[in-house]
């Protein structure tokens, strides 16, 4: 079980929330942060057991695509870490724009699906103690991972040692207040909402950033898979993720119009850099 603090701000007044069909939910007052009371397991493949590891990456390509047009800026001797890799899609693509990627990924049975789709570098660890020298990577990313772990703050300065001086985090995470609001809407069935350990906000994911040691934190709108990777086009749940598509169009929409302060897509993307000397951490 998890302590009673706050994993973001540390704030020890955390007390039980209640939301429909979600229980063992917790919120601190101080900092607004809902959290699992337990934690879900980091080791489960992403989506239903017999998901289709190619359809998986295929789907979620043009959003790793996005991803690594943000990286690429920063790039300089072209090392990077995928944490949680999964079936390996951002691992192969990375490689194939230039970078020296690693995936890990803590599920042994994930990390073979990735290996019987030739993706590189594959380590079986965990966000909690990468494989890593200090200070030897000039990228880490955690793509819907970061809202698993149950130490995301953690996690989070784990990923900071490794990076050298200005190197680059991504992560994309669940928004956490939306699906929230899903959940307590009674037209949307519980399975359209997805609620991970930690349901960060656009506010508390740029606080977990900053707290780990991160500056230059930005948060923006993060765009959705081109399909749903889990579900097929006969399965009745792909009438509602068109819905979602074009609830996902007029909510990009509005954060451009509101400079990126209103956030109400699905999902969150944040892109940080460890600052190039020790003392700009500690400001």
């Amino acid at each position: 079980m998890r302590a009673s603090r706050c994993p973001v701000c540390g704030g020890a007044r955390v007390a039980p929330n209640r939301y429909p069909a979600t229980p063992g939910l917790l919120r601190c007052p101080d900092c607004g942060l809902v959290f699992r009371e337990r934690p879900v397991a980091p080791s489960a493949p992403p989506g239903p057991p017999a998901a289709d590891p190619e359809r998986l990456n295929a789907g979620r390509h043009d959003l790793f695509a996005v991803g690594l047009r943000l990286l690429a800026p920063h790039r300089r001797l072209g090392r990077l870490l995928d944490v949680g890799a999964g079936p390996g899609g951002f691992v192969k693509l990375a490689a194939e724009a230039g970078w020296r990627p690693i995936g890990i990924e803590p599920d042994a049975a994930v990390l073979r699906l990735a290996a019987e789709l030739g993706v590189p570098g594959r380590v079986r660890a965990v966000a909690a103690a990468l494989p890593c020298a200090a200070a030897s990577l000039d990228a880490v990313t955690f793509w819907d991972t970061l809202d698993i772990v149950a130490d995301p703050v953690g996690a989070l300065r784990e990923a900071l040692s490794v990076l050298r001086p200005g190197g680059i985090v991504l992560a994309r995470v669940r928004n956490g207040p939306v699906h929230l609001l899903m959940r307590r809407l009674p037209f949307v069935p519980t399975s359209a909402s997805v609620v991970q350990t930690t349901l960060f906000s656009r506010r508390t994911l740029g606080r977990s950033l900053e707290t780990a040691g991160f500056r230059a934190v930005r948060v923006r709108m993060s765009p959705l898979t081109a399909r749903d990777p889990y579900r097929s086009e006969t399965d009745p749940a792909f009438v509602l993720h068109m819905g979602r598509r074009a609830w996902s169009a007029a909510a990009s929409a509005a954060a451009a119009a509101s400079g990126q302060r209103l956030q109400i897509g699905p999902s969150l993307l944040a892109v940080a850099r460890r600052p190039e000397r020790d003392s700009e951490s500690a400001r």
